[in-house]
């Protein structure tokens, strides 16, 4: 993929999140929610993602990863790269807490919505998402 086509995901994927956050924020919260600070605030959560995307640039992690995705056999390729790849994979599960951290401080703080009714509201943000962004791929392949 190119560098542009991830961008334009990562931003549309943003942008679906940031509404439906806005969206249920705005029906269940006693206060005012504003758009930009449920995108602002949803903005800085994804930094990581940006960042795990990069690191799918370097060859030999897409390599590996295109090729289990085929069905390849890469037993042998991860063997030789295991340090690299155990690194790889030790900052993306550290990118990931944050992303889901600061994505549930984002909807809790800019929508004063928290503690159980903020986790079920934030999970119901998390289904609804996954679904149009799923829904947008395959619309555009």
């Amino acid at each position: 993929k190119s560098i542009w086509i991830a961008a334009a995901g990562i931003t549309a994927a943003w942008l679906i999140n940031a509404v439906i956050m806005y969206a249920v924020g705005a029906m269940v919260s006693k206060s005012k929610v504003r758009f930009t600070d449920v995108a602002a605030f949803l903005l800085f959560a994804i930094i990581p993602e940006i960042i795990a995307k990069l690191l799918f640039a370097i060859p030999i992690v897409n390599r590996i990863g295109g090729m289990q995705l085929a069905g390849y056999d890469t037993s042998a390729l991860i063997e030789q790269h295991l340090p690299l790849l155990l690194k790889v994979s030790i900052l993306l599960v550290i990118l990931l807490v944050w992303i889901v951290f600061w994505e549930y401080k984002a909807f809790s703080e800019s929508t004063n919505v928290k503690n159980g009714k903020g986790v079920v509201c934030f999970v119901l943000i998390c289904i609804l998402s996954s679904i149009a962004i799923d829904c947008l791929w395959e619309f555009f392949g």
